[in-house]
C-alpha cells in the first residue's frame, strides 16, 4: 500500500527538496502552499534534477492556512507521515514578536492536529538557532542547552517555543523526531534562503568575514527527513551538520567556480555594523525585509562548531562534502544567469 506523506511548506527551499526525496522513494505526497506563485518556485527547483518534473506533476497540492486549526486538521486526515518544514524566516527586530507567535502558534496545530488525526509519525524541522551555543569553541551538539531568550533573536526564539510545543505532544504520545539542521545550502531560489550567498559570489562580491558555522547540503536534511519518519527512532532531536567552514573558505569556493575574483576585502564587525545600519534605514522608508540586520551582521563574525554525528551512528546516513554541494549550487546558478558565467 503506498503511504502518504504531507510536507508543511513544500513550496519552500526544503520542502520541495523533501517534496522530491519522498517522490523518489515512492510515497504519494501532499503538500501545503499559500500562493500559486510559490508553487512556481518549488517547480523550478525540480527542474535542476532528471527525474524532477516527472515526478513534480504527481504532487497533490493543498492550499492550507497554517494558522487556521481547521484547516490544518483538514489537511491532515488520511495522512501517514508528516515533515514540518514551514516556518516565517525574518530577524527583523520589527518583527520579532509576531515571528515567535506565528511559527510558535503553526507548531503548536501540527502537533494538535498530528495527535487528532492519528499520523503515524512526525518530523519537525527546526534549527541549530534553538540550540544553545558555546564562546569557547567547543563543539555544539543536540545537549547544548539554549541559552536565555533575551539575547537570541524572534527567529531563534520561535524555533525554541515551536519545538517545546513538539515535545509537548510526545509527552502525549505523538510519535516524533526533530531535526537541528545547521546552514541548509544548495541550489533554490536564488533571493531567499542560502541561495542568496550563490547569488552573492556570482556578483563577485570583494567583501569577506571571519566566522565560521555549520552547513548541510538541503539533499541530505531531506533525505533524513525520510529516514529518520522510516526508522524506529521516536523523541529524540538530531542536529544535522556536514562541515563547519568559514564564511571566507565558503565565498572562496564559489567564487572559484563561478569563475570570479575571490573576496579579498575583510568585512569587519564595525563595517557590518554600519551597513546594518543602513539596511535597517532603507527598510524603515520602503517597508521591506532588511538584508542584512545586527543579528546577521553579529553572526557573520561568530565562530561556531557543530557536531552532526549522532545520526550518522544511529542510521545508515552519510553526508555530502559541501564542496560537492558548492559545485551543484553554482552550476545551477551559471544555467539560470548565463550571461553572468
Amino acid at each position: 500500500m503506498q503511504l502518504t506523506t504531507l510536507i508543511t511548506g513544500a513550496t519552500g527551499f526544503l520542502g520541495a527538496y523533501t517534496a522530491l526525496e519522498f517522490l523518489r522513494a515512492g510515497y504519494k505526497v501532499k503538500g501545503t502552499y499559500r500562493s500559486t506563485s510559490s508553487i512556481k518556485k518549488a517547480k523550478h527547483i525540480f527542474c535542476y534534477h532528471p527525474d524532477g518534473l516527472k515526478l513534480f506533476d504527481s504532487i497533490e497540492w493543498v492550499n492550507v492556512d497554517l494558522e487556521d486549526y481547521n484547516e490544518v486538521r483538514k489537511a491532515f486526515l488520511n495522512v501517514d507521515f508528516v515533515v514540518h518544514t514551514a516556518a516565517e524566516v525574518s530577524f527583523n527586530k520589527r518583527r520579532k514578536n509576531q515571528i515567535i507567535e506565528n511559527n510558535t502558534r503553526m507548531a503548536a496545530y501540527v502537533v494538535d492536529a498530528a495527535l487528532e488525526t492519528g499520523v503515524k509519525k512526525l518530523c519537525h524541522i527546526s534549527s541549530i538557532a534553538a540550540l544553545g551555543s558555546t564562546t569557547n569553541g567547543d563543539l555544539i551538539n543536540e545537549e547544548t542547552k539554549f541559552s536565555s531568550v533575551k539575547e537570541q533573536s524572534g527567529y531563534s526564539i520561535s524555533k525554541f517555543y515551536s519545538e517545546m510545543e513538539v515535545w509537548r505532544g510526545i509527552n502525549s504520545g505523538l510519535n516524533a523526531v526533530i531535526l537541528n539542521p545547521s546552514v541548509i545550502f544548495g541550489a533554490g531560489d536564488w533571493k531567499s534562503s542560502s541561495s542568496t550567498f550563490v547569488a552573492t559570489a556570482g556578483k563577485g562580491t570583494p567583501f569577506y568575514t571571519l566566522g565560521v558555522t555549520g552547513f548541510v547540503d538541503v539533499k541530505d536534511v531531506a533525505h533524513a527527513c525520510r529516514l529518520t519518519l522510516e526508522s524506529e527512532l521516536s523523541g529524540e532531536r538530531y542536529l544535522l551538520s556536514a562541515e563547519n567552514i568559514s564564511y571566507q573558505e565558503l565565498f572562496n569556493s564559489m567564487a572559484d567556480e563561478l569563475g570570479k575574483k575571490r573576496p579579498s576585502i575583510k568585512a569587519t564587525p564595525a563595517l557590518m555594523k554600519v551597513v546594518a545600519c543602513a539596511c535597517m534605514s532603507t527598510s524603515l522608508l520602503t517597508g521591506k525585509e532588511p538584508q542584512i540586520t545586527f543579528s546577521i551582521a553579529r553572526s557573520a563574525w561568530n565562530k561556531m562548531y557543530y557536531d552532526g554525528s549522532k545520526i550518522e551512528k544511529l542510521l545508515n546516513f552519510k553526508y555530502t562534502p559541501i564542496s560537492e554541494t558548492i559545485r551543484f549550487a553554482c552550476d545551477c546558478y551559471k544555467k539560470d544567469n548565463p550571461s553572468k558565467k
